[in-house]
């Protein structure tokens, strides 16, 4: 009986240790996709040529400060970060990389920017990019 109860016991460790992966899947994957939501929607504010002042001042006002990590160790825990400043840091953050990939700039120092003929077009879509694996 004692080997019987020890298969047993193993057997449900195992499937309970599945399911948990399972579990952790299952987040990632919800979280991927609020991620690639939140990416088209910056990409299409980056693109919306009326709010190209806003988005320098932004950036302006964001740097300014030394762009200081504000990252914590509860900022990673949902819901307990502020999200709408990390929500505009991410906006600035995601229009800086947006323009740094169109800009494209040259591997050798100074890095200067490749000619325009060199370039992906200004209207590339960087969210769509990003969220391709």
């Amino acid at each position: 009986w004692q080997l019987l109860e020890m298969f047993e016991f193993v057997h449900f460790t195992l499937f309970f240790i599945m399911c948990s992966f399972v579990v952790q899947v299952l987040v990632l994957v919800r979280e991927a996709m609020q991620n690639a939501q939140e990416w088209e929607e910056f990409e299409k504010s980056a693109k919306d040529p009326t709010r190209s002042l806003a988005w320098q001042k932004r950036a302006k006002s964001f740097y300014a400060d030394g762009f200081q990590d504000s990252v914590g160790i509860l900022d990673v825990i949902p819901g307990v970060r502020d999200i709408r400043s990390q929500k505009r840091e991410d906006r600035v953050m995601y229009k800086a990389l947006r323009d740094e990939f169109i800009l494209e700039r040259s591997l050798d120092f100074p890095f200067e920017p490749l000619h325009e003929q060199g370039r992906v077009e200004p209207d590339f879509n960087f969210a769509r990019y990003l969220g391709l694996n």
